[in-house]
């Protein structure tokens, strides 16, 4: 049984289908990021992204995915678990550049 409380696989009109998560900062395991677990571990096929992630805070369910962070990912800093004002800033000026012809 997957995390998702599912013993059977997707109905195929779901596995087919290209499937981004999103979620904002993992740097943290509470429940924001526990909802993506839960979704990736249905949604196998779905690719993660993210602003910044901290590689500590990632459960062992997703170390083996493809996750992709923003260039707030190599700033000194930004994987600290307190976000700053800073970073919130940058981080809506760095989702931006993610777009469905990019992905």
């Amino acid at each position: 049984m997957n995390q998702a409380g599912r013993d059977d696989p997707l109905p195929d009109h779901l596995s087919k289908l290209r499937i981004a998560l999103v979620h904002y900062w993992w740097v943290n395991r509470r429940g924001g990021e526990r909802v993506l677990e839960v979704l990736a571990d249905m949604f196998p096929q779905a690719d993660i992204f993210t602003l910044v992630l901290d590689p500590k805070a990632l459960p062992p369910s997703l170390r083996s995915r493809k996750i992709t962070t923003s260039f707030l990912q190599k700033i000194p800093g930004s994987g600290a678990t307190t976000k700053n004002s800073y970073f919130s800033s940058l981080s809506r000026w760095s989702s931006s550049s993610w777009t469905s012809t990019t992905w």
